[in-house]
């Protein structure tokens, strides 16, 4: 097995034909998870507004991969809980269809929720609840109180989507897979008409190399099609939909940990979230076709403004440009049927995955959402081996650390900094905190008084293949985002990181950090005006 992207769906191929004893490579030509897979919502979920759309099928689906995922990641994925304010005069909440009167409308969610609950097949053991105003506005003390006329309380789950894209990546390598970033694929290899493998550039080593399989797997998402050029007998047809994100302060939404808020409706009929996310909130998100370079999304102003907007329809507060700390855009690879008649709102759009099989050999998983990563896996193993049997993903992949272990280390932080990285590194923790012993300078909290970023770095670049700028500020640590400066403090000092480790030339450091200097201006000047 030759799996091409190292995203999520990439990660859940390579990890289910590990599982299963295949020999299996992954390459990716960038860092892990940096494109759409660092860039969604952060939500593990069955999709509720499917539920208005008709679509079971696909409600079904996502319900029961979150609980599989709350089984299998139990120290990565957890419950969140999601509170629906309702109010007057709002025409579609939830997407629900517009004829239903508005005194029906509280009824015909709870029904819906109802649903949603049974669809899990009695998986879920945490049930919706009807809220009084007093327990709403406790939740969410930021909510609009005018007009408000009921809430209700439902459940789905969390996951930091790169956190989970590494620990995939992490157990295909226990049981044998090879992966590589970095490593871009130039051109396939091919004999008599059929794929054979690739020939690869090297970033790093600055050389070529080829790389042969029998199977051969397009899993670069809305990369696909570019890449589904350069073999022979290969057609892809994908949408680009762009989802941004707004990441708000949380000294005007107070949002615990383990509530988010539903915006019932938007203009263009769908829902958007308030999300806590790393100390943070996160706001989102939109949804509209995409036509633009692939490899650098970005919010524009009238996007940012359009968030803001939507939001400020149900909240007390006003969000200032102070309260907007970044900002990300990721591309959804839906699946485009040129030969049917399309949706052409990219809301509409399914979610589904598909996995096509080109006369070339060469494999494509196209579509899917974050929830359905392991499901995509087992669908492309079974695409390519019939009638084996795939693995029994009944085992927990990354378990929770014991606590009590960790204290034998030595390492003295707060039980609230212990959850957070435990969220992030999963089983791999103890790790962490083995750097954390070797010296206090690692242990120096840069980021809210609580992670220690620099340990964190460290950890990412021996064990976790980071070797550049912005895949550590970015992509591993978050900082581009979550910070005012967007990271820019604290570029030295990775830098000196990635020297001591890695023997990397200054000259080469100070131009990725001029790069990402400029990439955090462009960040900014979107937020101009705002």
């Amino acid at each position: 097995m030759l799996v091409i992207g190292g995203g999520i769906s990439g990660a859940g191929i390579a990890l289910v034909c590990a599982l299963a004893g295949k020999r299996t490579a992954l390459i990716e030509q960038r860092d892990f998870g940096s494109a759409t897979s660092s860039r969604s919502s952060k939500l593990v979920h069955g999709g509720i507004r499917y539920l208005s759309q008709l679509d079971l099928p696909m409600v079904m689906e996502g319900v029961r991969e979150r609980e599989r995922l709350l089984s299998l990641f139990p120290s990565l994925v957890e419950p969140l809980a999601f509170l629906l304010p309702l109010y007057k005069g709002l025409k579609r909440p939830l997407g629900m269809p517009s004829f239903i009167p508005s005194a029906l409308r509280g009824l015909s969610l709870r029904i819906g929720l109802r649903c949603y609950e049974a669809l899990s097949m009695g998986t879920q053991t945490q049930k919706h609840a009807a809220l009084r105003a007093e327990e709403a506005f406790a939740l969410a003390p930021f909510l609009k109180r005018d007009e408000f006329e009921r809430a209700l309380l439902y459940y789905d789950a969390q996951a930091d989507d790169v956190a989970l894209t590494l620990a995939a990546l992490r157990a295909s390598r226990r049981h044998g897979a090879v992966v590589a970033n970095h490593l871009r694929a130039d051109r396939f290899l091919v004999d008599s008409g059929k794929v054979v493998g690739i020939e690869a550039y090297d970033d790093l080593a600055k050389k070529a190399l080829e790389v042969r399989a029998a199977h051969v797997v397009n899993a670069t998402g809305v990369f696909a099609k570019n890449l589904a050029a350069l073999a022979p007998r290969s057609d892809v047809h994908l949408l680009p939909s762009k989802g941004v994100h707004l990441v708000l302060s949380p000294s005007k939404l107070r949002l615990s940990s383990n509530t988010s808020v539903v915006l019932p409706e938007t203009s263009d009929g769908r829902i958007a979230f308030l999300i806590p996310w790393m100390g943070r909130v996160l706001l989102g998100t939109t949804d509209s076709p995409f036509e633009g370079d692939l490899s650098e999304p970005m919010a524009t102003q009238a996007e940012v403004r359009s968030l803001l907007s939507e939001a400020e329809r149900f909240l007390g507060i006003k969000i200032e440009r102070p309260d907007i700390l970044g900002h990300f855009a990721g591309l959804r690879p839906l699946v485009f049927e040129a030969s049917k008649k399309q949706e052409t709102a990219s809301s509409r759009v399914s979610r589904k995955h598909k996995i096509v099989r080109s006369p070339s050999g060469l494999t494509h998983v196209l579509g899917g959402k974050l929830t359905t990563f392991l499901l995509m896996g087992l669908d492309t193993f079974r695409a390519l081996f019939p009638g084996q049997k795939p693995p029994d993903l009944k085992t927990p992949i990354e378990p929770k650390p014991k606590p009590e272990w960790l204290k034998t280390k030595g390492v003295t932080l707060s039980a609230s900094a212990v959850q957070a990285l435990i969220r992030l590194y999963g089983a791999d923790t103890p790790r962490l905190f083995d750097i954390l012993a070797e010296s206090p300078s690692l242990a120096t909290p840069l980021l809210d008084g609580t992670r220690p970023v620099l340990a964190e770095a460290l950890y990412h670049i021996r064990y976790g293949m980071a070797v550049d700028v912005r895949g550590l500020l970015e992509t591993r640590l978050r900082l581009a985002w979550i910070l005012p400066d967007h990271g820019v403090g604290v570029l030295d000092a990775i830098m000196g990181l990635l020297q001591k480790e890695l023997g990397m030339p200054p000259q080469a450091l100070q131009a990725q950090a001029s790069a990402y200097r400029t990439y955090a201006a462009r960040m900014d000047a979107v937020l101009e005006g705002v």
